[in-house]
């Protein structure tokens, strides 16, 4: 059924009847992915995740959004995973099943662009093959027996299904579309093929506008992988070129320069911009660079400071308001201002840590124990201003600019080393990021 084609059409004719348009936004929002149990929530999640205002009505802005083309897969808007299930084999095949009225050496030439775009940073290899393939690609109209039908020209442009019992993925495109080899005048095949190809290998959509996983098709005239898609398919596939250039990480530490960092069920999460490192107990890294959003959905960039409450809930703080999560879900009416938790509190603290039953909070040089219902109380200076604290063991670990403090008590009896040795960098053998 063509959903997202009559969407607006019909919300303007039903612009009076409030069961029509409520049908057809739930319709819609259903489709890709939200949880229309609470209307109102997800319309403020769709536009949450689409950068749009967020007021929970189905305004012009949000209608305009609706009406872009877009993939058909659906935006999990609380799971931004890096992945779903993986082609196992790095040495994978495709074919071209169906190329309709098309031209099949024009369709050729852009997929193997598209193929090559992934190849280039991973171990993968692809091969055009007629007979035996891993990845299937075909051009299909309407209902073409997947239970995700097409629409006609316009909105619904392609999809693709992650790895089949991590062997085998199929690629779709709408047919009725008015596909264009170069540039803009029409639907890029290219670009579409990039994006289509990066849900075959495993990879979700994400709210980051200009990565090529983004939902909403838009052209780009220099269309390329940004850091945060190398970072997500390395991590699936591996890197084919280890020297530094070609890598988002580095390989052996790049924590020299942070926003962050806390302790939540046993692992170390270190924050720096939008990605976070987790690291075991003994220091050593056991998952590579990640988007904050895939673990932790609406976290925004550049944490000032979070820590873990005694229920188990991790508090993130940012400017003058902070977010409150279980595990990876945002819990109900957070974000909050720092005012409604946190009266009296300093304003932008830099760290805080919850430590012998006190919550300590940082700000420039300045300790403060704060208390609720009663507010903070200075408690003492540091020579350093305070970048992230947690406590290991009866410990108080202080973090700084490269360097770091283990502490007995407050500002006392500390022993100051170099942060590399907290997270087993070895220098000599890198080049550090600051």
């Amino acid at each position: 059924m063509r959903v997202q084609l009559l969407l607006v059409l019909l919300l303007k004719l039903v612009e009076n009847a409030p069961v029509g348009r409520h049908i057809l936004m739930k319709k819609y929002l259903k489709q890709f992915g939200y949880d229309t149990d609470n209307m109102p929530m997800a319309v403020k999640n769709f536009q949450q995740f689409h950068h749009l205002q967020i007021n929970g009505k189905m305004n012009e802005e949000t209608l305009s959004m609706m009406d872009k083309p877009r993939c058909g897969m659906p935006d999990d808007i609380y799971n931004m995973a890096f992945h779903g299930p993986v082609l196992q084999n790095r040495n994978l095949s495709y074919k071209v099943e169906n190329y309709g009225y098309l031209v099949p050496s024009e369709v050729d030439e852009a997929l193997k662009k598209a193929f090559d775009m992934w190849q280039n940073y991973t171990e993968l290899n692809f091969k055009h093959f007629k007979r035996i393939y891993v990845m299937r690609v075909n051009f299909n109209r309407l209902n073409h027996g997947d239970k995700n039908d097409f629409d006609g020209p316009g909105q619904m442009i392609g999809h693709a299904t992650p790895p089949v019992n991590n062997a085998q993925s199929d690629i779709h495109f709408d047919l009725d579309e008015d596909w264009t080899w170069r540039g803009d005048n029409g639907i890029n095949f290219f670009q579409t093929a990039v994006h289509e190809l990066g849900h075959a290998l495993g990879l979700s959509h994400i709210n980051e506008t200009d990565s090529v996983m983004y939902p909403y098709y838009t052209y780009k005239e220099n269309y390329s992988l940004t850091k945060s898609d190398i970072a997500r398919i390395q991590y699936l596939y591996g890197v084919r070129d280890r020297s530094i250039d070609n890598q988002v990480v580095n390989p052996t530490c790049i924590i020299l320069n942070y926003n962050t960092i806390f302790v939540y069920e046993n692992l170390t999460y270190v924050f720096r911009g939008k990605y976070y490192w987790a690291f075991n107990e003994e220091g050593y890294r056991i998952e590579e660079m990640r988007l904050i959003n895939e673990k932790w959905p609406f976290l925004p960039s550049n944490i000032d400071a979070a820590y873990v409450t005694d229920s188990n809930k991790v508090i993130f703080f940012k400017g003058l308001q902070y977010w409150k999560y279980y595990k990876s879900r945002l819990l109900k009416n957070y974000p909050k201002l720092n005012y409604h938790g946190y009266s009296g509190a300093p304003e932008r603290i830099d760290a805080a840590v919850k430590w012998n039953n006190t919550l300590l909070l940082f700000k420039d040089t300045e300790i403060w124990s704060y208390e609720p219902g009663k507010g903070s109380t200075s408690i003492g200076k540091v020579n350093n201003i305070v970048n992230a604290a947690i406590v290991k063991g009866n410990d108080l670990i202080l973090f700084g600019h490269r360097i770091f403090s283990r502490c007995t008590s407050i500002n006392t009896n500390c022993i100051r080393e170099n942060i590399s040795a907290y997270f087993k960098c070895n220098i000599r053998n890198t080049t550090a990021v600051a």
